[in-house]
């Protein structure tokens, strides 16, 4: 979600909280070495049934990374989430699975979900495909900045069906790695879109980021 419509949102419902945020962002952009350790959640890696991979990349690191751990074991299918963009006629799902082919990954071992739009619609779409085969467990691969907020949203929907989550964010493989995002406008727009996201969440579905 663009981190003006976020503002936008969270100023007609807590114009103090926003506020209070903005003030947090202004201090989170003078000691940079608290945003990895805020935003980042990375659990050890353990054998899965699916890797869940959140769309939203254009560089194609995710999906390159969600191979690799797929190919090294730690899960035997795949699973592309994101819908329809408004600059593209394919869905994000439909065009990770084409480039994952490329990387030999068997059609068969690919799931599409090509709905989403949001983080908690990446979460509560795929659910439905993990349930419908009766999966118990996945590996969540995203950007470390969006990796908190993914997590929580997915371990919020998923533990209720008993569903267990690991999430193994990309680090020095991002295309804004934690030691350098602020170098540049849009590595520093997108850390900052994942920080308010956190409190946007809270706000619009009633979930709380650490947990």
């Amino acid at each position: 979600m663009p981190l003006f419509d976020i503002l936008k949102g969270m100023m007609k419902q807590r114009p103090m909280l926003l506020i209070i945020l903005l003030l947090l962002v202004a201090l989170t952009l003078t000691y940079r070495s608290w945003v990895p350790p805020l935003l980042t959640v990375q659990d050890p890696l353990q054998k899965t049934d699916a890797i869940v991979v959140l769309g939203g990349d254009y560089s194609g690191k995710r999906l390159a990374y969600a191979v690799k751990l797929y190919k090294e074991g730690w899960a035997d299918h795949l699973i592309f989430s994101g819908g329809v963009l408004q600059t593209w006629k394919s869905t994000e799902a439909d065009i990770m699975r084409e480039q994952a082919l490329t990387l030999g990954v068997p059609n068969q071992a690919m799931y599409l979900e090509d709905r989403s739009t949001t983080t908690y619609e990446n979460a509560l779409f795929t659910l439905n495909v993990i349930k419908a085969h009766r999966w118990n467990s996945c590996i969540i691969v995203t950007d470390w900045d969006h990796s908190r907020r993914a997590q929580w949203i997915f371990s919020h929907l998923y533990r209720k069906a008993g569903i267990r989550v690991i999430s193994a964010p990309l680090l020095s493989e991002s295309r804004f790695p934690p030691d350098t995002w602020w170098q540049s406008h849009l590595g520093t727009k997108k850390v900052l879109t994942n920080l308010i996201g956190i409190p946007y969440y809270w706000l619009r579905y009633g979930l709380l980021g650490w947990t």
